[in-house]
């Protein structure tokens, strides 16, 4: 976790996530409000990013003394809130619906097969016609290093 009086530039969170070789989350406000960026050592997490929102929230309200009952993080997706439930906390995560999007370049390589369809919101959402279609997927982990 890395709490910020005020944002640093990209570069500087990706060196530190690099340098870490773990996943960083970066957050600044105050007073429930927030926001934040997550950073693998190799690229800033575009989309959502659930457990280091979790853990950001827990140092936010137990670390740094914000005592409302819900923190509001404000990023591109939408507003994630985490609030204070019984002995834990829960993460609204916000609906997001999947619509038709172009295919990337590498699928086919990637997957084994081409889709028939692809959705996304955050995420490609691979659609296949058949089952078989599926279970003849392997995926080709290095064609994505």
């Amino acid at each position: 976790m890395c709490p910020l009086q005020e944002w640093a530039d990209a570069e500087l969170k990706q060196r530190i996530a690099s340098e870490s070789g773990h996943i960083c989350a970066f957050f600044t406000g105050n007073e429930g409000h927030y926001q934040i960026r997550w950073f693998t050592p190799r690229a800033e997490i575009q989309g959502i990013c659930g457990h280091g929102t979790l853990a950001a929230a827990f140092v936010i309200l137990n670390q740094l003394g914000d005592s409302s009952e819900e923190i509001v993080f404000h990023v591109a997706a939408g507003e994630l809130r985490v609030g204070r439930r019984n002995a834990g906390y829960v993460l609204d995560l916000p609906a997001l619906k999947p619509t038709p999007c172009p295919l990337p370049e590498q699928i086919g390589e990637i997957l084994s097969r081409k889709p028939d369809g692809p959705l996304g919101a955050l995420d490609l959402i691979a659609i296949f016609s058949a089952k078989e279609h599926v279970s003849r997927v392997q995926a080709k982990h290095e064609v994505l290093d």
